[in-house]
């Protein structure tokens, strides 16, 4: 078993920083096999600027290659925010507007899941909100903001936040944070195969050869000469974005997801703005209309074209496709980041030596695949049910009929994540668990009761999140 000597990211792409960061952190030394070099050939693709958020888990990401969060906030552009509020995403029986916020509901209250409760609680009063329940719905709502809470006495202990930045911003940190990583700039024009079959090199206009043992393909160039199929994701057709910056609109820590016929808009607050985001299928808005719905700043802003879906295979050979070179969808689960993140984590829990043994491909493959396929049955559940998948079906069914939220393999959603969406789409169990009945109908309801007093006292003494935006803005302009 031979260690891999050299390893080379294609790409300029903030995938392909996040890539060069982390491993040029992560394998120094991995089983006590040595990697002589990690390259960054650093095509002349495009790289359109727009903002990307993050789940708090990525908080964690960039600690392990030593960016810390005030380095997101003055370097990235980076504002923290608590989940995301959706309007018009409605099935017809609810007014479609609802939080997807990070963070669990309530507490248990016997051994039955606590939106069990929500259901048991309208059947007894004809109301329920389950924001009421969820502290990071009320933190974005209200405007507030706090640091994680390590006191698991509060309700708070359990909500963390995530990051919204930009990506042009975030891409020159991440190169700050690659210091032992070699960058070569240049155009592809060609590869080399071995005599087994694998890519041996690639070739740059100007004649230049870089020779590697692993190649990883953050651009798609690379991808897409060696015909790796794609398969489109059905059901799920915008093809087209446009995204625009704006003056700051809201003084929340949050995301505004606004449905329009034939697509949606996408606003999140960065550093010193907001950033709009049409998404939108061709078919349905045309150009003239798509620049319209954004005014006057749409008139000149670029128009990405894309195509939803995935390479049949992430990793083949000794080459492995990641970011938009692997898969893309149109972003309505906020995903990005965190597949690419998903995706690197992977790779190195399966790194490869010089023989880059199939077997370790099969499993990358078998478990990135279902992780993109659950993460588009997720951006399917948004839309109307006749782009639904069957395994989304009998996700819904069960849920309506048992109240209970069928969790599969390799889901890149939370249960929470699942809960908040259909209950906001209107789709609400029609039963709950039964051992509810055995509690004192009294008592419980003035436990739910104060339940939602706690995280209201809790939530209304915190500081406004105005005020630490004006910091992180403040001190971004300072380093500036």
């Amino acid at each position: 078993m031979t260690a891999l000597r050299h390893l080379v990211i294609i790409g300029d792409s903030y995938a392909a920083w996040m890539a060069a960061a982390f491993l040029g952190h992560s394998l120094k030394a991995l089983d006590g096999r040595q990697l002589t070099q990690v390259s960054v050939v650093a095509t002349d693709a495009p790289q359109s600027r727009r903002a990307l958020s993050a789940p708090p888990s990525f908080r964690a990401f960039n600690a392990r290659i030593g960016l810390n969060e005030a380095q997101l906030f003055t370097a990235a552009k980076a504002l923290p925010f608590y989940g995301s509020q959706y309007d018009g995403f409605g099935d017809g029986t609810g007014s479609g507007a609802f939080w997807r916020a990070f963070g669990d509901y309530g507490v248990r209250l016997n051994t039955a899941p606590f939106h069990h409760f929500l259901t048991w609680q309208a059947q007894q009063t004809g109301m329920v909100d389950i924001d009421d329940y969820a502290p990071a719905v009320k933190l974005a709502a209200s405007g507030r903001f706090t640091p994680p809470v390590s006191a698991m006495e509060s309700p708070l202990s359990g909500v963390g936040h995530g990051l919204n930045l930009d990506t042009a911003a975030y891409r020159r940190l991440l190169k700050t944070a690659s210091p032992m990583v070699r960058v070569i700039e240049g155009t592809l024009s060609g590869f080399s195969r071995d005599e087994l079959g694998r890519v041996s090199a690639i070739q740059l206009e100007g004649g230049q050869t870089v020779e590697a043992d692993f190649f990883i393909d953050a651009d798609g160039w690379l991808t897409e000469q060696r015909n790796v199929p794609f398969v489109a994701a059905v059901g799920l057709s915008h093809d087209r974005a446009i995204e625009v910056g704006a003056l700051h609109a809201d003084e929340r820590a949050a995301n505004h997801i606004t449905a329009v016929d034939g697509g949606f808009m996408l606003r999140r607050p960065v550093g010193g703005e907001d950033r709009i985001r049409l998404v939108y299928d061709s078919r349905q808005i045309d150009t003239d209309q798509a620049r319209n719905l954004l005014g006057d700043m749409g008139a000149e802003a670029e128009i990405e074209t894309f195509v939803q879906g995935r390479r049949t295979a992430f990793w083949q050979d000794n080459v492995l496709s990641i970011g938009e070179a692997s898969g893309v969808l149109d972003g309505i689960g906020l995903h990005e980041l965190m597949f690419v993140q998903h995706e690197l984590t992977q790779f190195l829990a399966l790194f490869p030596d010089q023989e880059s043994r199939p077997e370790l491909a099969r499993e990358y493959n078998r478990v990135l695949t279902q992780s993109f396929d659950r993460t588009a049955d997720f951006a399917r559940l948004h839309y109307a049910e006749s782009g639904w998948s069957e395994s989304v079906r009998q996700k819904v069914s069960y849920f309506r009929s048992r109240g209970y939220i069928q969790m599969l393999d390799d889901e890149t959603a939370s249960e929470a994540d699942f809960l908040s969406l259909l209950w906001g789409r209107g789709i609400r169990p029609e039963r709950y668990d039964r051992t509810i009945d055995a509690l004192d109908k009294a008592l419980t309801l003035k436990r739910l009761e104060q339940m939602r007093n706690i995280i209201n006292h809790e939530i209304n003494r915190l500081p406004s999140f105005a005020v630490l935006r004006q910091q992180i803005e403040q001190a971004a302009s300072g380093r500036a």
